[in-house]
């Protein structure tokens, strides 16, 4: 609870899962309400990862580069679902966007991170977790094309199928991280030890 990035980390996939719960009860199966909710949290999900991505991230340029289009992104999307009601065409484009953007922004973090060539405790466990975002994002491309762009062809097992079987792998990889993280302990100071360099000339 002491690391900010696993806080945020760890809420996300909360938020995730208590959607998925809250879908899954009869009561909601069985309404107009599971299409509402699941439509609200596919528009809602990449403003919030892209959000969590520039609270976590220790790199400038991927900071400043999420400042200039995080508000101007919610804008787009709270605009254009007003305007066209939620119809299927613009939100296709909205969510097939917004994955390939979160990917955008994952890969640069792990490619620079990288190039940091750090192997600390703590950098692992935060390539764990980018790694498991990576995967599940680029994961879910084939759930947008099939739901959104060729639904006529998607199967609805099928879909569920290979969500589930990306989240499970997702989550697993993501906790290894989370278990594995070490605070980064500050090196020791070297005791008994004075250099002393009158001695040494003297010696010399």
């Amino acid at each position: 609870m002491k690391n900010r990035i696993l806080v945020w980390f760890g809420l996300y996939w909360c938020w995730a899962g208590l959607v998925n719960i809250v879908c899954s009860a009869e009561v909601i199966k069985q309404s107009m309400a599971l299409n509402i909710i699941e439509r609200l949290y596919n528009l809602a999900d990449i403003p919030f990862m892209l959000f969590i991505l520039y609270s976590t991230t220790e790199i400038d340029g991927i900071r400043k580069s999420l400042r200039k289009i995080l508000i101007p992104l919610l804008c787009v999307e709270i605009g254009a679902s007003i305007v066209s009601w939620f119809m299927s065409g613009v939100e296709t484009v909205i969510v097939f966007g917004g994955v390939l953007l979160v990917l955008y922004y994952v890969l640069w973090t792990i490619i620079s991170y990288s190039r940091k060539n750090s192997f600390s405790e703590s950098h692992t466990s935060y390539q764990y977790i980018y790694y498991a975002l990576l995967f599940e994002y680029a994961t879910s491309i084939i759930t947008v094309i099939y739901s959104y762009i060729m639904p006529e062809r998607a199967n609805t097992d099928d879909s569920f199928m290979i969500f589930y079987i990306s989240t499970i792998i997702a989550i697993a990889t993501a906790s290894a991280g989370i278990l594995t993280y070490q605070e980064q302990k500050p090196q020791e100071k070297i005791k008994g030890q004075k250099f002393q360099p009158e001695a040494e000339i003297r010696y010399l």
